[in-house]
């Protein structure tokens, strides 16, 4: 949930999970897999708006920020409810840029 920083504070949905991956990463592969996770889909989300931005000139773009800020939204919430029952999730139409 430290992703949502993001609506808040400038690059928080970074700075959150970044800093539980450099707190607790070594000490459990079930937390670096799940920041690992969150970034990636946190860098996807981050290329999607950027090139909303551009679209919205056409009209069209500001329909396509509201969306992806929804799915980034739902999605965040649905790898929370995940993550605390120990489960693995995937984000759907995620790069997977971080390995």
């Amino acid at each position: 949930m430290s992703s949502l920083l993001g609506y808040s504070i400038p690059f928080g949905q970074f700075l959150g999970p970044y800093t539980v991956q450099l707190l607790w990463g070594a000490e459990s592969e079930f937390v670096s897999s799940h920041t690992r996770e969150v970034l990636n889909f946190q860098i996807t989300i981050l290329g999607l708006l950027l090139a909303s931005l551009v679209l919205a000139s056409w009209g069209i773009g500001w329909v396509l920020v509201a969306l992806v800020l929804l799915h980034s939204l739902v999605q965040t919430v649905r790898g929370a409810r995940a993550a605390s029952r120990s489960e693995s999730f995937r984000y759907p139409f995620s790069f997977r840029l971080l390995s």
